[in-house]
C-alpha cells in the first residue's frame, strides 16, 4: 500500500499536457490532497477527444481518491480494468472527461462535483458500480451509461445524484410506471434499464 498525501489541495501537481500526473498500476494505492492540472486538454472541453487522465487508474483495486481538485484534464479520474476503488469528495473542472469508469466494476463514487466541462460522469461498458450524492453541472453532458452488453447498465444510481440541480432517476427492471413531474419531480436524467 501507498499513501501520496497532499495539503488540502494546496500541493499543485502539473501535467504540463505531457502526460498522466499520477498513473497509479498497483493495488491499494491512496491520493489525497492535491490539485491537478493541465494533463492534455488541448481541445476545449467540448467534446470528448481527450484521452490522457489526471490520475489514471489501469487494472488497479482497493484505492482511494479522495479530496482533491483535478482540472483541466483530458479525464479527471479513469478507471480502467479496476474494481472496489472508492472516488469520493473530489472537485473536477474543465475536464473532457471529470469521472470516467471504463471496464470497471464494483467501484464507488460519491460526494463528487463535476462541472465545466463535456461529461461529469461516465460509466462505460462497466457494472455493479454505485454513485452516491455527485453533482454534475454545467457540462455538455452531464451523467451518462453506454455499453454493448445488458450487465453493463447494472449499477446502483440513487437520485441524491444530482445533473444541473436536479435529481437522476436511474430505474432497472421497472414497469407499468408513469414517468411525468408528478411522480418523478425534478427530474434531471432518467435512464432506464430493461
Amino acid at each position: 500500500p501507498l499513501t501520496l498525501q497532499g495539503q488540502n489541495t494546496q500541493t499543485i501537481v502539473d501535467g504540463n499536457n505531457i502526460g498522466p500526473s499520477f498513473l497509479v498500476t498497483s493495488d491499494n494505492v491512496t491520493i489525497n490532497g492535491f490539485t491537478i492540472r493541465n494533463v492534455e486538454n488541448a481541445p476545449p472541453p467540448s467534446n470528448s477527444l481527450g484521452q490522457l487522465a489526471g490520475i489514471h487508474m489501469l487494472t488497479v483495486h482497493g484505492s482511494l481518491v479522495f479530496n482533491n481538485t483535478v482540472e483541466n484534464c483530458g479525464k479527471g479520474v479513469w478507471v480502467y480494468g479496476g474494481s472496489d476503488n472508492q472516488i469520493t469528495n473530489n472537485t473536477f473542472s474543465g475536464n473532457n472527461y471529470g469521472v470516467l469508469l471504463d471496464s470497471s466494476s464494483n467501484n464507488v463514487v460519491a460526494d463528487n462535483s463535476a462541472f465545466g466541462g463535456w461529461s461529469g460522469i461516465l460509466l462505460e461498458s462497466s457494472e455493479g458500480n454505485t454513485l452516491r450524492n455527485n453533482d454534475m453541472f454545467n457540462n455538455a453532458a452531464n451523467f451518462g451509461v453506454t455499453g454493448e452488453n445488458p450487465a453493463f447498465y447494472r449499477n446502483n444510481v440513487d437520485p441524491s445524484n444530482r445533473v444541473d440541480g436536479k435529481k437522476v432517476y436511474y430505474l432497472i427492471s421497472q414497469s407499468n410506471l408513469v414517468i411525468d413531474s408528478a411522480t418523478y419531480p425534478d427530474l434531471g436524467a432518467l435512464v432506464l434499464v430493461n
